[in-house]
């Protein structure tokens, strides 16, 4: 087994019951992709050749080219039918990976929403509806695990595919992870509003002050790959610089090992996480993102910017309501995918961030935001009542 395989091994036996014989079977497909490898590697056809060479200068009997030809075509069916095997067990994989992390996702923002309504409530029945500090340590722990499984299956799958193009030769591999990029559903571990969403709620609740840093189960995760010789050596060296020669070298040793086994491939104990500045601000308008909305494609927009793409300037309604009547020839803003905004959703607890990082820019968009709503309701009575506009009008005018 490879440092990646022996690392979600020691991820299985380590996370929690949630997440336990759920990760992305990497062993089973590094040995099926062995075998298509074996059967179909870039090597077959030049050592198929050279043999044929060497039973022609031989003297091969009559008949042997044709029996050649329909060796060489059942090799070939074998070989596709075997690369066909692996990919049906990949897509089984991801399908599977998918399914428990979407339903677990969802399960933490929902219990996230309910104890916060707990809290606000405490004031009126302290007994009954007061959450404390415990149950936002388990939803720290669970947020934090639940993204930790998604980085480690998606870290999986390209590595899968990296090492199937290298040993079967091509580009179908990298093809396949394109697909899935763009796949409306079934990629959300890999790309999906609910990533932020979990990132959102650690760091509200890193803000809310409600876990230690320094407690390994409730730290706030930041999940990306960093480099593991740089984070590996400050682990070892505890960020001093080595006094000898012999220090230096045992540091690069402690750092080398702690890269390869402790993070498989790249994957170290995360620090804490917070958004970046840039993170929150919308693409479109470059502002302070205000009531954002992720799509399915996994980038996140205001609500406003999003509904103006789509052609949908002056309508007012719930969200949900005018998705309905965006057309699914709609592509993204930012990387032109069409039919991203039938799943669209609204992204609460980003927002909630938003609002406690940029307060002054969030009051001045929620002005702005009513004062258009205002207008547009004006001029939608003043086309339903075209008398009344004009007597709005001869007053305005008298007035002058």
């Amino acid at each position: 087994m490879t440092k990646y395989g022996h690392y979600l091994a020691a991820l299985d036996r380590g996370c929690p019951r949630t997440f336990a014989g759920k990760f992305i079977r990497y062993k089973l497909l590094k040995k099926c992709l062995k075998e298509c490898a074996a059967r179909g590697s870039p090597r077959a056809p030049r050592d198929a050749a050279a043999a044929t060479a060497a039973a022609a200068a031989h003297g091969p009997p009559a008949g042997a080219d044709a029996a050649a030809a329909a060796a060489g075509g059942a090799d070939a069916g074998t070989v596709e039918r075997s690369r066909a095997r692996f990919f049906e067990l990949l897509k089984l994989e991801l399908r599977r990976a998918n399914t428990c992390f979407v339903s677990t996702a969802q399960s933490i923002v929902a219990c996230f929403q309910r104890t916060e309504t707990r809290r606000r409530l405490a004031c009126c029945f302290p007994r009954l509806l007061a959450a404390g500090p415990g149950r936002y340590a388990q939803l720290t722990e669970r947020a934090y695990w639940c993204r930790k499984y998604a980085r480690a299956n998606a870290v999986a799958l390209r590595k899968i595919l990296k090492k199937y193009d290298k040993l079967c030769g091509g580009q179908r591999g990298r093809a396949f992870l394109q697909h899935c990029w763009r796949l409306p559903s079934g990629g959300e571990f890999l790309h999906s509003p609910l990533l932020d969403e979990l990132k959102a709620i650690q760091d509200v609740l890193h803000e809310m002050r409600m876990q230690h840093e320094d407690v390994a189960l409730t730290e706030v995760a930041d999940l990306s790959v960093r480099s593991r010789k740089g984070a590996a050596h400050a682990a070892a060296t505890g960020g001093k610089a080595a006094a000898t020669p012999a220090a230096a070298a045992a540091a690069a040793a402690a750092a080398a090992g702690a890269a390869a086994g402790g993070g498989g491939a790249g994957l170290v104990r995360p620090s804490v996480s917070r958004f970046s500045d840039e993170d929150l601000r919308c693409p479109i308008c470059l502002d302070a993102l205000y009531k954002p909305v992720g799509l399915t494609c996994g980038h996140k927009f205001c609500k406003q910017c999003a509904l103006e793409h789509a052609g949908m300037r002056r309508a007012i309604g719930t969200f949900n309501n005018l998705l309905s009547y965006v057309s699914s020839s709609v592509a993204c803003p930012q990387c032109r995918q069409a039919a991203v905004y039938r799943g669209a959703v609204r992204m609460r607890q980003l927002d909630r961030v938003v609002r406690s990082r940029f307060p002054h820019e969030w009051q001045e968009r929620r002005q702005e935001e009513r004062a258009r709503e205002r207008a547009v309701v004006e001029a939608a009575a003043a086309a339903a009542q075209p008398g009344r506009a004009w007597m709005h009008t001869r007053d305005a005018l008298l007035g002058m």
